[in-house]
C-alpha cells in the first residue's frame, strides 16, 4: 500500500480514477468498511488498477502469496459451468440479424455471505491519501477469484430455471446457452424476434438484478 501511494501521489490522474472506483464500489455496496474486529480468521488481498484508455478498474490480487499460500489456493475453483465458446460462436452465426451484449459488472451481482467476508478484507483510505490506512472488505465475489466464474454463471443459470417460466423458451434457452462468462450473442432470421428476445432476455436477467448493457 505504501507503494501503491507513492504511484497515486505522483500521478494525479490515475489517483482520481482509482480512487473513483473505490468511491464507487462503496456507494453501490460492493465494499464496506470493517468497524468491529473480526471474531475469527481474516485474509488480507492487496490491490492494483489495470489501466484503460478512460478509467481505471481495480484488481484484487487472489494469487498473492503469504507464506507460501494464496487465497485461491484455498478457495473451491468448483465446476467449469461455463458455456463452450465454441459452442456459443456456432450459435451466433445461426441467422443473419444478431446482438451482443454484456453484464454489467458480473461478478459484483453476486454477493458474498456475511460471514465469509473477512476473507476478502483490503486496505484503502477514507478520505484523503495522508491518513491512516482504514480496513475495508468486499461484499460480492471478486474479479481475480478462481471460484467466481463458476459461482456467477451458476447464478446466472439458476436465474433461467427461477424465472424462466414467465418467458419464452427462446428467452429461456438464450440465458442458458448463449453466453460466455458476461458475454450475450444472440442470432435470430428475423429482426423483430430478434427485438424481442433482447427485451426479454434483459427482463429475465433484471428479475434477480443482473443487468445487461453495450448492446449492439
Amino acid at each position: 500500500m505504501h507503494s501503491l501511494r507513492k504511484k497515486l501521489v505522483k500521478d494525479g490522474n490515475y489517483a482520481k480514477q482509482y480512487s473513483a472506483f473505490i468511491t464507487e464500489m462503496q456507494q453501490k455496496g460492493y465494499a464496506e468498511q470493517v468497524t468491529t474486529a473480526s471474531p475469527g480468521n481474516v485474509w488480507y488481498i492487496p490491490h492494483f488498477g489495470v489501466q484503460h484508455p478512460d478509467k481505471v478498474r481495480v484488481v484484487f490480487d487472489c494469487a498473492s502469496k503469504v507464506e507460501g499460500t494464496s487465497l485461491n489456493d484455498l478457495l473451491l475453483q468448483a465446476l467449469d459451468m461455463m458455456n463452450s465458446l465454441l459452442g456459443v460462436l456456432v450459435k451466433f452465426r445461426g441467422g443473419p440479424f444478431a446482438y451482443t451484449g454484456d453484464i454489467n459488472t458480473m461478478f459484483f451481482q453476486v454477493r458474498v455471505p456475511e460471514h465469509q467476508r473477512d476473507y476478502l478484507r483490503f486496505f484503502w483510505w477514507e478520505n484523503s491519501l495522508d491518513e491512516e490506512l482504514k480496513e475495508w472488505r468486499m461484499a460480492v465475489h471478486l474479479f481475480g477469484a478462481c471460484s467466481s466464474p463458476s459461482i456467477t454463471n451458476f447464478v446466472l443459470n439458476q436465474t433461467a430455471s427461477d424465472f424462466g417460466d414467465e418467458f419464452s423458451e427462446g428467452t429461456r434457452f438464450t440465458v442458458a446457452n448463449n453466453f460466455y462468462v458476461d458475454n450475450c450473442l444472440r442470432a435470430e432470421d428475423c429482426k423483430d424476434a430478434l427485438l424481442v428476445n433482447l427485451l426479454e432476455v434483459k427482463e429475465l436477467c433484471k428479475k434477480r438484478g443482473i443487468y445487461i448493457d453495450k448492446v449492439q
